[in-house]
């Protein structure tokens, strides 16, 4: 057999061995982007205790405080909170439902997009409430649902 010969032979002996090859790499590489994919989506997830907080100060910080980081009970109403959180009725964005209580004495709000659908996060803060001039300890509750 002359040289020209063995070559090709060789070269069609290997040939398994390229195609065995190449699949391990591309499954290889598949799997590297499924995984890569999978665990870098688990990186931006919020921790609950992050959301529950951006939301009370966002609630807290924008809407019903004074200076001085109190409530003012005549201050926490409907009108309020439509005018630091707009949104329509059929709009999708998160709803809120938010509920102070202070000295047995309790008043909710809502969006106007609340529908009474369970809510997926309720965080619950303590937070000094004025009312009818007396500053007292009080809770605030913020229940959210997504849209």
């Amino acid at each position: 057999m002359n040289k020209r010969a063995q070559h090709s032979v060789w070269a069609i002996d290997s040939m398994p061995s390229y195609i065995i090859f190449i699949l391990f790499v591309t499954f290889s590489a598949t799997l590297f982007v499924v995984f890569a994919q999978y665990y870098s989506a688990d990186q931006y997830v919020l921790a609950d205790e992050i959301k529950e907080e951006i939301v009370s100060e966002r609630f807290i910080t924008t809407c019903f405080t004074t200076n001085a980081g109190i409530i003012a009970w005549e201050n926490f109403k409907k009108e309020t909170i439509n005018e630091c959180y707009n949104v329509e009725e059929s709009s999708k964005e998160s709803a809120y439902q938010l509920t102070l209580s202070v000295n047995g004495d309790t008043q909710t709000i809502r969006t106007a997009n609340w529908k009474n659908k369970p809510a997926d996060q309720i965080a619950t803060q303590n937070i000094q409430i004025m009312k009818e001039g007396i500053i007292a300890e009080g809770t605030l509750k913020i229940e959210a649902y997504n849209g």
